[in-house]
Parts: C-alpha cells; structure tokens; sequence
C-alpha cells in the first residue's frame, strides 16, 4: 500500500494524526478520517499515515482495524515535539536497515556544513519516506540535494555506521568463502 502513495501529509496534518492516535487514543478508521477531514491547514493522507506506521511497527493496521503497538505505547506520555523526533529517528533507521536509502551517497559538505547527499539516493520505493522525512523537517531541500537536519544529524551518523558495519561484516564472509573455494580448487589441482 505504501508504494501507491507519496506522501502522508504536511507537518500539521502529521501532527494531527499523532496527536489523535497518542494523545486522544483513537483507533478506529472513521474516527481519524473525520477528524483529519475538517482542519483547514492540514493535509493528511491517513491512509498512507496508517500503512507508514504500520511498516514502522508503531501500529498494527490490517486496512480496517488499528492497534498500538509496545513501541508506539513509548509515545503516548512524550512532548509531542519529543515524539515526532523520535518517529523521525525510527523513520531514518527503518530506511537505512532495509536498504532504501544509498549511505554511500551521504557526504558532509564543508561548503553547507551539513551532511547531505543526492535525492536519488533514496529508492523509488522509498518515496514517501523521504517526503516524509521532508515534511518533519528531518531532510531539508537544498540546491536540489537533501540536508539533513542538524537536529538528526547523529541519527543518520549512528545508523549509516552500523549499515556500513554490516557490509564490511558481508563483504568479508565472501571473501572466506571465496578463499576457501580458492583453497579447495588449489589442493585438487596439487592432487
């Protein structure tokens, strides 16, 4: 469902919907679509909004029945400003560990002191993560590059380490099995 939309909304309508689902405690489909259909400043696609979170593991949503889950629980008592960081952090994390964002794209530039890289660097399927990400303010727009946010900054550090960990981590396994086999084919041949 998440790749036949683009994006969840503007920060207010994102607002909006976290505030409904953790401050209110609504959970039910109609409920959010009434509620998110009568503010004027907000844009909301709660679909999307409820198949993202699905994917984050904040909820559980099946198309018709939502249920919190034991993390999305950890927001329900935090500063709504506290909150949506959070999200943000997990966002960036979901991205990177299922290999929708390129960390080898992400550069600090000296030039704009931030960290930032190509917009391509997400994937197509990726989509509306990143404008997700874009609408929270973790990703900033610029020059037609994304910059991340000095806020998150240490989120995409710690999570592009860890991704960068597990490639060195693969790309060295292949390389035993590939000497291994090198081994093996040696001592035939010496046989």
């Amino acid at each position: 469902e998440l790749r036949h939309n683009t994006s969840v909304g503007n920060k207010s309508g994102i607002d909006l919907f976290i505030s409904i689902l953790f401050d209110m405690g609504i959970t039910t489909c109609d409920a959010i679509r009434s509620l998110c259909a009568y503010v004027s400043s907000s844009e909301l696609n709660y679909l999307a909004a409820l198949y993202l979170f699905d994917d984050l593991q904040i909820i559980r949503f099946d198309g018709k029945k939502l249920e919190i889950l034991e993390q999305g629980l950890l927001f329900t008592n935090q500063d709504a400003n506290e909150r949506l960081y959070e999200i943000g952090c997990l966002t960036i994390e979901h991205v990177i560990n299922e290999g929708l964002l390129n960390c080898n794209e992400i550069k600090y530039s000296t030039a704009s002191e931030s960290v930032e890289f190509p917009i391509n660097a997400f994937s197509l399927a990726a989509a509306i993560y990143r404008n997700f990400l874009i609408a929270i303010n973790a990703l900033l727009v610029v020059n037609g590059k994304l910059s991340v946010a000095s806020k998150y900054e240490k989120c995409f550090e710690k999570q592009c380490s860890i991704a960068n960990k597990k490639t060195t981590q693969d790309e060295l396994l292949k390389q035993l099995e590939k000497q291994q086999i090198d081994g093996e084919r040696a001592e035939l041949f010496v046989i």
